[in-house]
C-alpha cells in the first residue's frame, strides 16, 4: 500500500465500520420494540400527500408482510438480476425492500393487479424510505440478519 492510498483505505474501513455499527443499532432497537409488543407483521402508511399514479389516487397504503413467501424472495432477486443489480444483503437494499412492498401491499386494482415498483418509486422520498424501513423492520423482527 502506498502512502497515497493508505488514507483512502482507512476511510473505507471507517465507512464499513460505521455501517456495521448502524446495522447493529437498528437490529437492537427493532428487537426491543418487538419485545415491547410492536407489531411488525402489518403496516398502514398514510401518504404525506395523495399520489395520482396511472389514473388511480392513493392516500394510504397497507402492507401485510406475512403473506410473502420464499417464491416472492426468489422473484424479487430474479427481477433485480434482470435489471443487472446485484443483491448483497436484502436488509439494506432498497430495491429488494421495494420488491417486498409491492408484493405485500394489500391494494388491488379492478382486475386484481397490485401496485408496481414504478408506483412506489413515484412516491415522495420520505414515504418511499418509510415503507422500505418497515419492510426492513419486519425482516429484523423475524430474525433475519
Amino acid at each position: 500500500m502506498t502512502p497515497e492510498t493508505k488514507p483512502k483505505f482507512q476511510d473505507a474501513i471507517a465507512s464499513v465500520q460505521k455501517a456495521v455499527d448502524q446495522a447493529a443499532r437498528v437490529s437492537k432497537i427493532t428487537q426491543e420494540m418487538k419485545e415491547a409488543g410492536i407489531n411488525f407483521e402489518t403496516y398502514k402508511h398514510p401518504l404525506t400527500k395523495p399520489l395520482n399514479y396511472e389514473g388511480t389516487t392513493f392516500e394510504v397504503l397497507e402492507f401485510d408482510w406475512t403473506i410473502l413467501t420464499g417464491q416472492d424472495s426468489l422473484a424479487i432477486e430474479a427481477e433485480l438480476a434482470k435489471k443487472q443489480k446485484t443483491l448483497v444483503n436484502a436488509l439494506w437494499s432498497e430495491d429488494y425492500l421495494a420488491g417486498m412492498a409491492v408484493r405485500a401491499c394489500t391494494w388491488r386494482g379492478q382486475v386484481g393487479q397490485r401496485i408496481s415498483t414504478g408506483m412506489l418509486e413515484a412516491l415522495p422520498i420520505a414515504d418511499f424510505l418509510k415503507i422500505c424501513s418497515q419492510a426492513r423492520f419486519f425482516l429484523i423482527a423475524s430474525g433475519v440478519s
